[in-house]
């Protein structure tokens, strides 16, 4: 027996398979606080954090709600780019499975200013409490994405 598209299936043995190819498309959007996030970072060379001043909540990069009360957050401060090693690791693949020649440190990093922490990668020796600050590319190579921040060093 066949169900029709909006039935609920209940068990796997309800489930059917269709052969063939379906075409796949995406375009991935940062919204509009990643937007106005990585357009300052392209720019001006700032960080731009949110602050919810109903959760003393200081998220970086810049969102547009509050993970936590769901407010809406209007207000962009600009942080340092200094802060602290939270958490690191090593990785010795990339994003693909193959062997990296070099291995590369990330690390949870929380800027002066916020209270969530940012994963980017690291320079030099990784240890939990260590300063660092945002390396950036120089102005005319920035390109508006998160790597216009090169690493924390």
């Amino acid at each position: 027996v066949r169900k029709r598209m909006f039935e609920k299936t209940t068990t796997t043995e309800e489930l059917g398979v269709m052969k063939g190819k379906m075409p796949v498309a995406s375009l991935y959007t940062v919204g509009i606080a990643g937007e106005k996030f990585l357009l300052a970072l392209k720019n001006k060379g700032q960080i731009l954090a949110t602050p919810c001043e109903a959760c003393e909540q200081v998220y970086v990069p810049a969102r547009l709600f509050c993970e936590r009360c769901m407010a809406e957050l209007t207000k962009y401060v600009s942080l340092t780019g200094k802060g602290e090693v939270i958490s690191f690791t090593r990785t010795h693949i990339d994003l693909d499975g193959n062997d990296l020649k070099t291995p590369q440190t990330l690390a949870a990093v929380q800027l002066d200013g916020s209270t969530t922490t940012m994963i980017h990668r690291l320079s030099g020796k990784a240890e939990i409490g260590r300063r660092v600050k945002a390396v950036l590319e120089p102005k005319g190579k920035r390109k508006g994405s998160i790597l216009d921040i090169k690493h924390f060093a």
